[in-house]
């Protein structure tokens, strides 16, 4: 009967097998496999120990995996699990041995977090365009055909025409962030620039929103960084302006007691997102 002479920290009984363990490196890693004997009623409860698989994900940040014995920086990768066949002399093999459980964990190395203390921009632009309908005739303004030019004007009653109003749709990705500016954030989604930002004149940016995606690496001294993917749309008018079809232009729209005090856009400083890295 196999005796088991080490405990894992989830006090699991386990021995070792000789010419375990082995190791493969590389320049930008390393990798290790550790063969293991043990209890075959505890290769659940050991699969859980290394992989957390009955973590509860509302108790907190899930750890990491098992870290091999007596070599930090290797994490499980892997487990192979079989039956124990144990060799009989002469080269025969006994029949499987149910109640024991070989088993293979490969360990490696994770991949290295750029931690230099520095962030990077990228940005996406998608140049585009918003159609908007041009009213019928109406009183206050008629549309109608100017065939040769000359300025003699033919109507043929209701027209329907459409204008292509320019669009700026940015994305603009900050990786490698320490910390996540939730204030600034919060103060400037649905907000316009209050200032020129990113070359466009005032009330021409809205801030639409952010995605925030957090990355920590394995170390005592490692810590979250986040990458913030903003998405910012731009326009040649003035955001507050609408078009107005009985003048055939863009005019503010305001709220409250004449004349307004109100617009439908508030402004902030968009450049508080970013504050500096």
């Amino acid at each position: 009967m196999t005796m088991y002479d080490k405990l894992t920290a989830g006090g699991i009984p386990y021995e070792e097998m000789g010419g375990s363990p082995t190791f493969r490196l590389s320049q930008n890693e390393a990798s290790a496999s550790a063969v293991y004997l043990m209890s075959w009623s505890n290769i659940i409860a050991f699969w859980n120990e290394v992989f957390h698989y009955d973590y509860a994900v509302l108790s907190g940040t899930p750890p990491f995996p098992m870290q091999m014995p007596d070599y930090p920086g290797l994490y499980a990768d892997n487990i192979d699990t079989v039956p124990f066949i144990d060799d009989k002399p002469g080269g025969t093999s006994a029949p499987t041995n149910s109640t024991i459980a070989k088993v293979t964990v490969n360990f490696k190395t994770l991949p290295p977090l750029e931690t230099d203390g520095s962030s990077q921009f990228t940005q996406t632009i998608t140049v585009g365009g918003e159609f908007l309908a041009m009213p019928a005739e109406n009183a206050d303004r008629a549309i109608a055909w100017w065939p040769d030019g000359s300025g003699v004007r033919t109507s043929d009653g209701d027209i329907t025409v459409g204008k292509v109003i320019p669009t700026v749709e940015r994305n603009m990705n900050w990786s490698r962030v320490p910390t996540v500016p939730w204030t600034a954030i919060r103060n400037c989604i649905g907000k316009l620039n209050n200032a020129v930002f990113l070359g466009a004149p005032i009330e021409t940016v809205l801030f639409i929103g952010a995605t925030i995606t957090g990355t920590r690496n394995v170390g005592t001294a490692a810590a979250t960084l986040y990458s913030l993917d903003y998405k910012f749309s731009e326009k040649p008018t003035n955001w507050n302006k609408f078009f107005r079809p009985t003048t055939g232009l863009f005019e503010y729209i305001k709220f409250g007691v004449d004349p307004g005090t109100e617009y439908v856009y508030n402004k902030a400083n968009l450049s508080t997102l970013f504050y500096p890295a």
